[in-house]
């Protein structure tokens, strides 16, 4: 495979997973849907290179150091960003999770009434041995 290649689908698989990253720093949600398909397809082109990630790898090294060592740099960029935006979306689902639990407990049904029951809920939920 050509140098050109390579460098295209690593600078494309670049490119996606920096502008992931800066989408998920921002918390653009709108942006991220729009964007995730790019993802996904530079990614899938880094998986069909011919050859397999193997071929990449022998591209790579075949390389004169200057334009391996720039590829790598790129290449392990591009891998940092995709686990920072991986753990960017685990924290943003985190977060969404402990605001819905939030949301449920100051709602009025989560609440109890006089009698010592939830409120909206029919008979004691509480033990009469207590």
């Amino acid at each position: 495979m050509s140098e050109r290649t390579l460098e295209r689908v690593i600078d494309r698989l670049a490119q996606a997973m920096s502008h992931q990253r800066s989408v998920l720093e921002a918390s653009d949600y709108a942006a991220l849907e729009a964007l995730l398909p790019d993802c996904e397809s530079a990614l899938a082109e880094l998986e069909s290179y011919p050859g397999g990630m193997a071929a990449v790898k022998r591209d790579l090294d075949a390389l004169p150091e200057v334009d391996r060592q720039s590829l790598a740099a790129r290449l392990e960029r591009a891998n940092i960003d995709h686990r920072v935006g991986r753990d960017l979306i685990a924290l943003a689902m985190q977060r969404s999770a402990a605001l819905h639990a939030f949301a449920a407990t100051q709602s009025e049904s989560a609440t109890y009434s006089q009698e010592g029951s939830v409120s909206h809920a029919t008979g004691s939920l509480l033990s009469r041995k207590v």
